[in-house]
């Protein structure tokens, strides 16, 4: 008897950054964190020190943020495994933790690529809208202000699980590293890089034309 593929949903949880949401809202604008909730985790990207990726796991909404919506994308034909690994290899080759900007490379940036790996619906435009029309005029905010965001660095934040340094998650050694780093050999290591590859690059794409349309 042929057993069918489990699919496994993927929300987008989207969080307020900021009261001025409740009015700027309806307008298809604010400040906001996301994080892609799938198979019982929620995945996120932060900013750091260091050489370490940003991209984190924690339990699904406890993020110490006010919840704004929960947005079904669709769901993933991709093993648990492969769902954990494309995260890993997303954090490792693209979002490193030193790499955070506000406006250039955030978390709401990381969810429109990790969904995109994930074979689902893309974010919505407004998600990440502030933060486009923002980079027109990076170059006038100050440095501090662009390099902090929301999640990461807190050892307060329990719940949340820092992601392994890349040389641990490429070693092969440790229960989930080593299956994941089995799946990566041969031919499958250059079509999960081109994959990977893009996803970022239709990510950035889609917000760029998002951006020129709000511009109109």
């Amino acid at each position: 008897m042929m057993q069918t593929k489990r699919m496994y949903a993927v929300t987008l949880n989207v969080y307020d950054l900021n009261a001025v949401n409740d009015w700027t809202h309806g307008a298809g604008v604010g400040f906001y964190h996301s994080g892609v909730e799938v198979a019982g985790r929620e995945w996120t990207f932060g900013s750091g020190s260091g050489s370490g990726t940003g991209v984190m796991e924690h339990r699904p909404q406890e993020t110490g943020l006010t919840l704004r919506e929960s947005i079904l994308l669709g769901e993933t034909e991709l093993s648990t495994t492969d769902v954990e690994a494309q995260a890993w290899d997303l954090g490792r080759e693209f979002f490193q933790a030193a790499h955070y900007n506000l406006l250039l490379c955030n978390c709401n940036h990381f969810a429109a690529a990790y969904v995109q790996a994930l074979g689902v619906a893309p974010l919505p435009g407004w998600v990440n809208r502030a933060a486009l029309l923002g980079s027109w005029v990076a170059c006038l905010l100050p440095k501090r202000l662009l390099t902090d965001s929301a999640v990461g660095g807190d050892p307060s934040a329990a719940a949340r699980t820092p992601m392994r340094p890349a040389t641990q998650a490429f070693s092969g050694t440790g229960q989930q590293t080593g299956s994941a780093g089995a799946s990566r050999a041969g031919g499958t290591d250059e079509s999960r890089n081109a994959m990977r590859e893009r996803a970022v690059q239709a990510a950035l794409a889609r917000e760029r034309a998002q951006a020129g349309q709000g511009a109109e």
